[in-house]
This record gives structure tokens, C-alpha cells and sequence, in this order.
């Protein structure tokens, strides 16, 4: 560790400095493009800069819509894209006010006799101690990451610039990509889901007639199974497959109960972020077991609620690992 009065050798962190010079340039240039963009009440309320990001709070009397971004943007990168030079001058205080107003002291009155100027050419003229760039086009690129209001009459303005603003630029390009790709592969699952759904739907009494030529016993077609009961008691039929959905639950159920009036028909099946039950009752067992106490039950089971009348009922809940477990509550509802 040095002591006090030693002789040290430093280097500076040029990519560090590099960083923080192009984003304090890019401060000044967005304060002045805010000003242009939204109204000559804009000042700037305070700032920070990093290498590899930066901010800057304005005065401004409501949140920045998308469009007041883009064109902040828009006027900011026109700035680079003009190649104005950065000069930097040395006034006595008293000299600087009268030639250029208070509007110098955009980060706050500087308490010195000799006063730093940075100007953009006439855009933007304020007092800084700050490391800039020598021409805005060296700033290459400025992307606005993000606005958000902090406090009543002042907005926070979050940006990149230079190299963060091209890595910027290339994740959101590479985000859009892959939402574009996830997108239409949740398209393509959506049809095929559809076209399967639709296929099942005509399906129907195919699979009633085969699931009621089941005598004894028990039977599974195309993930529905029907298990008779002893004779007078209720024949419980289901299915927990997601291949399914209402319309054809609805349609096999109605089908089913009207053939086998002793017969509680239940489908669950995953919708979005939810799990959907639906209960039919034929005639006779509908007198006993309700298809809407049934619904009910399961729903509970399934973290939701439900219910309905005794011969039709539907409800569901959110709670996805426990299909089975509603299941087996209904079949125990029924048989017992």
C-alpha cells in the first residue's frame, strides 16, 4: 500500500474511459434532442454515466410515450450523424453567464471562478467537467433502452451508446427472431391442435359406439376409458388427455349419457395456463349422483371452483399436477 507522499504510476482503462466519454457526450446530445422534441421546459434534473450505460433525468411534466422516445431518438442520432464538432473552452464565470445565459448549468450552478464550456456547435451549451468526445460522430450510435416517470415533473431517460448501442441493436434483433420463431411455432401448435381437436370432434360416434360395446369391465379408446359398474350401480367414463377439448367433451358426453342413462361422463383437459372439467349425468344416475356436486369437488381438488346443474356441470382450476387426483376423487364420488 502507498504512503502518503509516494510517487505512483497509473494507467488509465482506455476501453473504461472510451465508454464513459461517448456516453457523456451522448448525455448533452439527448438533453438538447429532449428539449427540441418536447418543449423548452426541459432541463436536466440530474445524470449518470457508466461505460457501458448511462442515464439522464429530465424535467418533464408526463411519462414519454413510445412515439416522444422515437423521436428523441431519432433527433439524437441525427446530432451523430451531422458530425458536429465538441469544442471545449475556459471562461471567467461572469464571462460565460453573460455570453450564454444560465442555461449553462444544466447539472446545477458550478461554484468556481473559471467555468469549463462544452458546445455542440449551438444545439447544446452547458458548463462540464466531463470527458467528450472531439466530434459526435464519434459517438457512432444512440439507442434508448428504456423511460420511465420517477417522480412527479421528472422522467428518466436510459440509454447505450457507441458499441452498447450496436450490442443493443443485435440482442433486440436477435430477440425479435426468436419471438418471431417461437410465434410461429406456437401457430403451428395451435393448428395442428386444432385440426386434431377437429379430427376428434367427427370422431365422436365412432367412439361412443366402441366405448358402449363394452359389456364388462373395463375398455380404453383413444386415451378414454369407460369402466362399467356391477349392474344398477353408475358407469363411470373419462379422459385426462389434452387432445381433447370442450366441444368434443360436450359432444361424447351428451352422446354417451343419452345411450346410458346410469352413466357420469367426465373430461378434464389443460387450457392455457388452466385445467377444465366438464361432467355429464345420464337420466337415472343424475338423480343420485350430480354432475354439478361432482364438478364442484373435482374444482376444489384443482385449486378453482365449478359447478352446475345435476345432469350437466363444468368448472376447473389452475393446479395442473393434480388432474389425476381429480380423477380419482370423481370415480370414488360415483361408485361409492
Amino acid at each position: 500500500i502507498p504512503k502518503e507522499g509516494d510517487t505512483v504510476s497509473c494507467v488509465v482503462d482506455s476501453t473504461r474511459r472510451d465508454g464513459i466519454t461517448k456516453n457523456h457526450t451522448s448525455t448533452h446530445i439527448i438533453n438538447t434532442s429532449a428539449r427540441s422534441v418536447l418543449g423548452s421546459w426541459v432541463w436536466q434534473h440530474s445524470a449518470f454515466k457508466e461505460a457501458d450505460h448511462a442515464r439522464l433525468d429530465i424535467t418533464h411534466h408526463s411519462a414519454l410515450t413510445d412515439e416522444d422516445v422515437l423521436k428523441i431518438e431519432q433527433a439524437a442520432n441525427g446530432i451523430i450523424e451531422s458530425a458536429i464538432p465538441v469544442k471545449i473552452e475556459n471562461f471567467d464565470r461572469g464571462t460565460a453567464e453573460q455570453k450564454y445565459g444560465f442555461r449553462i448549468y444544466q447539472g446545477g450552478v458550478v461554484p468556481v471562478k473559471s467555468v469549463r464550456i462544452v458546445s455542440i456547435g449551438d444545439l447544446d451549451i452547458e458548463a462540464c467537467g466531463g470527458t467528450h468526445v472531439a466530434n459526435t460522430s464519434d459517438v457512432e450510435q444512440i439507442k434508448i433502452t428504456r423511460t420511465k416517470r420517477i417522480q412527479d415533473g421528472v422522467v428518466r431517460i436510459e440509454f447505450v451508446s457507441g458499441d452498447g448501442a450496436k450490442e443493443f441493436v443485435k440482442k433486440k434483433q436477435v430477440d425479435s427472431e426468436n419471438k418471431e420463431k417461437e410465434e410461429k411455432l406456437r401457430e403451428q401448435e395451435k393448428e395442428r391442435r386444432l385440426e386434431q381437436r377437429q379430427l376428434a370432434k367427427e370422431r365422436i360416434p365412432v367412439i361412443a359406439k366402441s366405448l358402449l360395446e363394452c359389456k364388462q369391465g373395463s375398455v380404453t379408446v383413444d386415451d378414454i376409458t369407460m369402466e362399467l359398474a356391477e349392474s344398477g350401480k353408475a358407469n363411470f367414463c373419462y379422459s385426462t388427455s389434452d387432445n381433447y377439448d370442450d366441444v368434443f367433451h360436450i359432444g361424447l358426453g351428451e352422446t354417451l349419457c343419452k345411450t346410458d342413462p346410469k352413466l357420469v361422463y367426465c373430461g378434464l383437459f389443460e387450457q392455457g395456463e388452466k385445467v377444465r372439467v366438464i361432467v355429464y349425468a345420464g337420466e337415472d344416475i343424475s338423480k343420485e349422483k350430480s354432475a354439478g356436486e361432482i364438478v364442484k369437488s373435482i374444482s376444489q381438488i384443482l385449486g378453482g371452483a365449478g359447478g352446475g346443474s345435476p345432469k350437466f356441470a363444468q368448472g376447473g382450476g389452475t393446479d395442473k399436477s393434480k388432474k389425476e387426483d381429480a380423477i380419482k376423487n370423481a370415480k370414488s364420488m360415483i361408485i361409492q
